[in-house]
């Protein structure tokens, strides 16, 4: 086969892919609240709430990942404002002793998963974090697993190391639970320039690409599938220091899978 007979076939190949494919938009929110009780933020944090929601609303994403929902009034007045997004998970478990709150992870979305699943971190570190039960949630809608994580806060050795750990307890689950599929990460995960082997252990083992910045503790990262490609368009942090001390982070991509194989 000479070289034109390889530029025929390749040319033939991308047109098969590109007719075989079907794209379509979607959008995620990726925003820790900061929702302690108003004795702890020093502010209205219900109020903030309130707000939150009607910012929320405006977006209108597909998929929520929220972080630092920790009280329960507080995320009445998130699930009752946010009505069109008609499923959601919240992570309350408590398996740690002196733990007072759940992760603060809530998961929404306008579309019913497939499946899903709620996870705890073994390990944490400090008494900032004594308190929670800091962890990652799931939801597999159609052919895409998307992760919703809130890891061990401070900059101490200790607080390292109990990343370190989480991460491994992260890509162990993901590796048998996501194992061929597309993923999609968002939450904070706390990761300073400190933790550069954590990150690399967390990209390379489940081979992922960060659509944010390395140097933001809040993170979108994904990977492809043989039959799913997640395109990204654009991303956007939105810095909004009355609502939260941490800004918005809202993801556009585009969703493409082989015809026949897409359930979203």
């Amino acid at each position: 086969m000479n070289l034109s007979h390889i530029l025929v076939f390749l040319c033939y190949f991308c047109f098969y892919l590109v007719e075989s494919l079907e794209c379509h938009p979607f959008s995620l929110a990726s925003y820790n609240i900061h929702g302690l009780p108003m004795i702890m933020t020093f502010d209205e944090t219900y109020k903030r709430m309130k707000e939150i929601s009607e910012v929320m609303n405006t977006q209108n994403v597909d998929v929520i990942n929220f972080q630092e929902d920790w009280t329960t009034h507080g995320n009445n007045i998130l699930i009752s404002n946010l009505e069109k997004y008609s499923w959601n998970q919240r992570l309350t478990e408590f398996t740690h002793t002196y733990s007072i709150f759940g992760s603060g992870l809530l998961q929404m979305s306008k579309n019913i998963p497939v499946n899903s699943s709620q996870i705890v971190y073994t390990d944490r570190y400090g008494y900032d974090d004594m308190w929670a039960n800091k962890g990652f949630q799931i939801m597999r809608l159609g052919n895409i697993d998307i992760y919703n994580t809130h890891m061990d806060a401070g900059k101490t050795s200790g607080d390292s190391q109990a990343r370190e750990k989480e991460i491994n307890q992260l890509i162990e689950y993901a590796t048998t639970w996501s194992h061929g599929r597309a993923i999609i990460i968002g939450g904070d995960t706390n990761l300073h320039a400190s933790d550069v082997d954590s990150y690399d252990t967390l990209i390379n083992s489940l081979n992922l690409t960060e659509i944010t910045n390395q140097s933001h503790i809040d993170k979108f990262l994904y990977r492809n599938s043989t039959d799913t490609q997640l395109i990204p368009i654009n991303v956007t942090i939105v810095e909004n220091s009355t609502l939260s001390d941490h800004s918005m982070i809202y993801l556009n991509i585009l969703h493409c899978s082989l015809k026949g194989c897409d359930e979203m």
